[in-house]
């Protein structure tokens, strides 16, 4: 079987739904049968070097190979140059700008949707999986889906995320139940499938839809290229990923941690921080004002995990919307440490993971902290310092949000429809 797989961003990168795509991919190639190419949008000079990942063959999105806002600037103004020359002497270039006109394409979705053809006609794929966020994937996918076997895998809903930036949330509902009409299969979140069960017009497609956890339970391997500089005698809370201040924001979390009697437990952030923070705000909590709150920025995600593993406790904040769950938070149960997870809402998505876990504390996000607050928070802590699970026991509880049955489930599911031509 001969699978494409169309995401936005390559390896390496930071992204957490590339990770968990490929992180599937992994498992995969562990198949004889089964060939893999991956097609995505180069945004580093990096990324734009590699073209094969374990065997796979990498191809650069045809018309952003050669611009990125991110690659070198020395690199870039050769790249514009040769663009420009090649999309005056090609003609195709001009059928390029044909189809985005007349089909209201995004600049690269024309170039993508005729590469792929091609590699059709070459018989070079079987099957397209098209992963989202970002959903202008499935809008390329969809154009095959007359030809051969076209899966969507999302990672978070679409239309209905309550912080989306769209104006008619109804319009973008057509168009998101449109292209269900066109998939034959669609892997999704668990609360997704369950949310689009109930809304119409999402919900014509429900039968398409296979609940699929984020398969984040791996067993990680200490980086020895790190060194451990954290002092043993506190306690080292932290929190890993970006801070967002309207879908997670951490004030809650960190006037706890300002106002707690015991300053050994010290909290750490990993991560960046969305543009959208007043440089107030940053001052005040990240600049080191707060003896016993470390912002240590963006890293790469070996070191992310490098952290997670050193860390005494790790902290999750769970997003506003009820339909979002945090990928981080499977990563958290993974490492089998004792988690402490704050929810903002009363029906928050990790509640249903956290209420199995055995060494987690919920709190909910309240207007003032409270004496009750700080003591728990305290009190875990200093109970829960130096535990943890085995790996064997957290992929046991959680064996649905393993790599191996996720991949197997989107194999079998795609097998087992009938919906793959006997010549695959």
């Amino acid at each position: 079987m001969k699978i494409l797989f169309l995401l936005d961003e390559l390896y390496p990168n930071t992204s957490a739904n590339s990770r968990i795509v490929y992180r599937v991919i992994d498992e995969l190639l562990k198949y004889d049968d089964i060939e893999i190419k991956i097609m995505g949008r180069p945004i580093t000079t990096e990324q734009l070097k590699i073209k094969e990942y374990k065997g796979c063959e990498v191809i650069h999105q045809p018309y952003l190979r050669s611009e990125s806002f991110q690659i070198d600037k020395k690199g870039i103004y050769k790249y514009k140059i040769a663009r420009i020359i090649k999309y005056l002497i090609t003609p195709h270039n001009y059928w390029y700008k044909y189809r985005r006109i007349r089909y209201n394409q995004m600049p690269y979705d024309a170039e993508c949707i005729i590469y792929i053809n091609g590699m059709i006609r070459r018989k070079e794929v079987d099957c397209i999986i098209a992963c989202s966020m970002p959903f202008y994937t499935l809008d390329i996918a969809s154009w095959f889906a007359k030809k051969l076997l076209v899966v969507f895998y999302m990672m978070e809903p679409y239309s209905t995320l309550q912080h989306a930036r769209w104006s008619n949330v109804p319009k973008m509902m057509q168009k998101e139940a449109a292209l269900d009409d066109l998939a034959n299969k669609i892997f999704a979140p668990p609360l997704v499938v369950k949310e689009y069960a109930d809304i119409e017009p999402l919900n014509r497609n429900i039968d398409k839809f296979i609940p699929t956890e984020f398969p984040n339970i791996i067993k990680r391997i200490i980086n020895d290229e790190f060194t451990d500089d954290l002092d043993k005698t506190k306690c080292h809370c932290f929190f890993i990923g970006k801070l967002y201040s309207n879908v997670r924001n951490p004030k809650f979390l960190f006037d706890i941690i300002r106002l707690l009697k015991n300053k050994d437990i010290t909290l750490h952030c990993v991560g960046g921080i969305n543009e959208d923070f007043s440089s107030e705000f940053v001052d005040e909590y990240l600049s080191g004002k707060i003896s016993n709150i470390v912002y240590h920025g963006e890293v790469s995600p070996g070191k992310a995990d490098w952290y997670a593993q050193k860390a005494d406790i790790l902290i999750n904040i769970g997003n506003k919307e009820f339909n979002l769950l945090p990928s981080k938070l499977i990563d958290y149960v993974s490492m089998g440490k004792p988690i402490i997870n704050i929810s903002q809402i009363e029906n928050c998505a990790t509640l249903p993971y956290m209420a199995k876990y055995p060494i987690g504390l919920q709190l909910f996000e309240e207007k003032e902290i409270t004496e009750n607050v700080l003591n728990k928070f305290e009190a875990f802590c200093v109970k829960n310092k130096g535990k943890q699970l085995s790996f064997e026991e957290v992929s046991s509880l959680y064996k649905e949000c393993t790599p191996d049955y996720v991949a197997n489930l989107i194999l079998k599911t795609i097998k087992g429809n009938n919906i793959i031509s006997k010549d695959c």
